[in-house]
């Protein structure tokens, strides 16, 4: 890495009053509402010329207001949409991807829930019951409610305000409740024809539009009045009514599919001819209200205008009608990798997916069998046979039943929605319940096989438990999908997922074959794969569209649309990997060079003479005679060839990397440290994590040796680096110079040596520092065999990169910095990582330093 490195209380309503009230909903027509909520002044019959079917209503001498700032951002800032369906019963159903926070489904519900009306950032919602009752969600919060007994003059509909600080509940009569921060401007107070199906908000929440299923509509506050469909219209029966973004006109739909457009409202029709099968209940609208989507009451969602299909309830088991649909957010299955872990606790994170902590070292009393990652993906437990229970990130320790070997051990885990609980299951069906976890019952009935998982319910209300043989159990309010033919060929269960919304699930055998239930998508591999060791778990994709499987050795295999993250095949696990979970991709990470940065690495090249605690003259101003230029990256060396020849000059260098500019108040330089394989005459590998190596024998003892001179080396490096005042967050292992059986440096064992480098990555991780790795693809390979190394994505330093001008003086008549970028992506890196540095390794003309650019 010098001039000689790399070259390249409610009561429950009577059964007949919950009849009545599912018949006024659906009678009558109910809505959820995309868009914002308001406050106003006046209101008055809507009486402006009826809208014609697919076209915008005359409007002459009606003014659209003009949207405020704030509601054009909100429009501009909405992510990637999909949308949650809700039963009466409360059940929601989250689609195509789409967040779900919970449902009320098993709650003791006085009325029905006739809306889910989502916040404005769509990160929560709140569900509403025929009798005012409010149930959030969410970032949703309770702003008060008119729930708590049966109503004459049921709750129909409800809107939120812009910044989700309050709401609007109508009734079938037009009486308006307002919470919150929603101001009332009033309810209609004449007798109507019909009765109320929807209120909407303007776009600044000063005022709000009320529709009947006449086709009326009222305007209160600052709602301005575009029309009206006309009452006499054939067949008609409005059920929801949607605003567009910018406030300037609204849609209405009828129960039969047809959409009716006022104002600047576009013509929204659907993408294919399509028939309705049931009424339609509501409607949502996408954010550039070029598109929408539609309810119907058996749970088929109808596309209209641009909007994408995200796929419906039809065939699936409803418990009672579906009464509304929201436009909800729907997380980037880019936003999303996963974390493998190995039976002795080691947890590896691949992609960039975040990385917690491991319980690798600890005195375990059995192995651990799962990686359970909680509600948010910022944190997981890790679950042992005993039923020891390993928290890290945010995951709570909620109690466990581990510190002995169990005759019936623990075998599989799930966390409640919440994350303020979880079930651990045992071979034999045993369920225990932790923290927020009910439990809901264990396998009671002989079976045969063995358990080999259990799964919440979408709501935590219920679990399923699959065993080796395809059964399935089911407890709660878990519904029952079906099972696999225990008489399949070859086949051995290992792993159960739910859909997203609870309405299915997968099993997964231990040849990767995926058998999909209920509403279960079926999963194949994105290409013909075979399996090289047994499948021990899957972890699937938010949209329930793509999964991953991991086997014993550490392989992922990539199914549907999931995007594949790399594996741990050829590395030299431990122990078998027994686990596999979808965590979020880590957006933290230490500060870095500003990209296209330049700067230089130095080491004991730069010292004086051997043993010398001065330099030479050091890159950067003032002008040195080689015209080196100011730097802002610094990487700093603090050993030489081999382990334990420290840098005698570190001092010095560590003073002039410390002058490094313009890294934004971060850390002005990074240490690195050589790294090769232990020989005979080493010491330092005697003892250490692994053991005491001389207990061993044969290839245990070799596998012993090279992790504890990895682990060790890094140790004596640290300690060299601190007694010499070097310090920085960031640590890279210089790994080069493959030169199997010419007694280079590295062995000919791809194994042996890739334990060397855990072993070192894992003390300094431990020292809660960020490590990276110096290498190129090529030589990566040959001293490693492609070994993607456990814990956190590796940062990597890509060396012999193209010489460009600058660093290099104009006159050398290199190529340009923007040549580089190729080396900052894909197809030069290694190790599972990212780059963030490339060395220019020293050009002709004698020039005596290393440039670094960052990525």
């Amino acid at each position: 890495m010098s001039a000689t490195s790399i070259m390249s209380g409610r009561r429950r309503p009577s059964r007949l009053a919950v009849i009545w009230f599912v018949s006024i909903a659906f009678g009558l027509g109910t809505s959820s509402f995309f868009g914002a909520s308001g406050a106003g002044a006046t209101s008055r019959l809507g009486t402006a010329p009826a809208g014609r079917f697919g076209r915008t209503a005359p409007s002459a001498t009606i003014t659209a207001p003009k949207p405020s700032a704030r509601a054009k951002g909100a429009v501009q800032s909405v992510g990637r949409l999909a949308y949650d369906l809700v039963e009466a019963n409360g059940k929601v159903s989250a689609l195509g991807g789409a967040a779900y926070y919970g449902s009320a489904f098993g709650r003791d519900l006085v009325a029905p829930i006739i809306s889910l009306v989502s916040t404005p950032d769509r990160k929560g919602y709140w569900l509403i019951g025929a009798d005012g009752g409010v149930y959030p969600f969410g970032n949703a919060k309770n702003e008060g409610g008119a729930g708590g007994r049966l109503r004459p003059d049921p709750v129909v509909a409800a809107a939120a305000t812009p910044g989700g600080g309050g709401y609007w509940l109508v009734t079938s009569a037009g009486e308006v409740m307002a919470f919150g921060d929603a101001k009332n401007h009033g309810s209609v107070t004449s007798k109507i024809r019909g009765h109320v199906v929807g209120i909407v908000a303007t776009a600044d929440g000063r005022g709000y539009w009320i529709t009947c299923s006449t086709g009326a509509v009222f305007n209160f506050g600052d709602a301005q009045p575009y029309g009206a469909v006309n009452a006499y219209t054939p067949g008609l029966r409005i059920v929801a009514m949607a605003a567009t973004p910018d406030g300037g006109g609204y849609w209405l739909a009828d129960a039969d599919g047809r959409v009716f457009s006022f104002g600047d409202a576009a013509p929204l029709a659907p993408s294919s001819p399509v028939e309705v099968t049931s009424p339609v209940v509501g409607i949502a609208v996408t954010p550039g209200g070029t598109g929408a989507w539609m309810a119907e009451q058996n749970g088929t969602v109808l596309s209209l205008g641009d909007a994408t299909a995200h796929g419906s309830l039809a065939g699936a088991p409803a418990a009672s009608p579906v009464t509304s649909i929201a436009a909800v957010l729907m997380p980037s299955p880019r936003s999303l990798a996963y974390d493998l872990v190995e039976a002795n606790g080691k947890v590896s994170a691949l992609g960039g997916a975040a990385y917690y902590g491991s319980a690798f070292g600890r005195d375990l009393v059995a192995p651990i069998i799962s990686l359970v990652s909680t509600p948010d993906r910022k944190g997981y437990w890790l679950i042992g046979a005993d039923g020891g229970v390993y928290p890290f990130g945010n995951a709570k320790n909620e109690g466990g039943a581990g510190g002995r070997l169990r005759p019936d051990p623990v075998v599989a885990a799930a966390a409640t929605p919440g994350g303020g609980g979880y079930w651990l299951v045992t071979s034999a069906g045993e369920v225990m319940a932790f923290g927020d976890a009910k439990n809901h019952g264990s396998v009671t009935s002989k079976i045969r096989g063995h358990v080999v998982g259990i799964v919440a319910t979408a709501d935590g209300r219920g679990y399923w438990i699959t065993c080796s043989t395809g059964a399935v159990f089911n407890f709660g309010d878990a519904q029952p999908y079906g099972a696999v033919n225990a008489y399949t060929p070859g086949l051995r269960i290992v792993a159960m997922a739910a859909t997203p919304d609870g309405g299915g699930y997968w099993l997964a055998d231990a040849d990767g074959r995926v058998f999909s239930f209920g509403d279960a998508a079926p999963l194949a591999p994105s290409s013909p794969v075979e399996v090289t060791s047994p499948v021990v778990g899957i972890a699937v994709t938010p949209g329930g569209t793509g999964a991953w499987m991991a086997e014993q050795n550490g392989t992922v295999l990539s199914l549907g649309d999931a995007t594949a993250h790399g594996s741990l095949a050829g590395a030299p696990a431990a122990s078998p990997v027994a686990s596999i979970a979808a965590m979020a991709v880590d957006p933290a990470g230490p500060l870095r060079y500003p990209r296209g940065a330049f700067g230089y690495d130095i080491n004991w090249p730069q010292c004086t003479e051997p043993g010398s605690s001065r330099t030479v003259a050091l890159p950067g101003p003032p002008s040195y005679a080689a015209k080196t230029a100011g730097y802002t990256v610094a990487v700093v060396g603090v050993d030489g060839w081999a382990v334990g020849a420290p840098n005698p000059c570190l001092r010095a260098e560590v003073k002039w990397a410390a002058k490094a500019q313009g890294t934004g108040g971060a850390p002005p330089y990074d240490l690195y440290m050589f790294l090769n394989s232990p020989s005979s005459s080493d010491t330092i590998d005697q003892q250490g994590p692994a053991g005491i190596c001389a207990e061993f024998s044969g290839t245990a003892q070799a596998k012993c040796l090279a992790y504890n001179y990895g682990y060790n080396s890094a140790q004596l490096a640290m300690q060299h680096a601190r007694s010499q005042g070097a310090s920085s967050p960031v640590w890279w292992l210089d790994v080069e110079n493959d030169l199997c059986g010419r007694g280079q440096y590295w062995s000919c064992n791809h194994v042996l040596n890739s334990l060397t480098i855990q072993g070192s990555l894992d003390f300094l991780q431990s020292e809660s520092l960020t490590v990276g790795i110096y290498s190129t693809s090529v030589q990566w390979q040959g001293i490693t065999g492609g070994y993607v190394p456990s814990g956190p994505q590796v940062p990597i330093w890509v060396a012999g990169a193209y010489w460009t001008s600058p660093p290099y003086p104009s006159s050398y008549g290199y190529w340009p910095p923007s040549a580089l970028a190729p080396y900052c992506g894909a197809k030069y890196a290694f190790a599972g990582g990212k780059a963030w540095l490339l060395q220019e390794t020293p050009g002709p003309n004698d020039y005596p330093f290393d440039p670094d650019y960052a990525c």
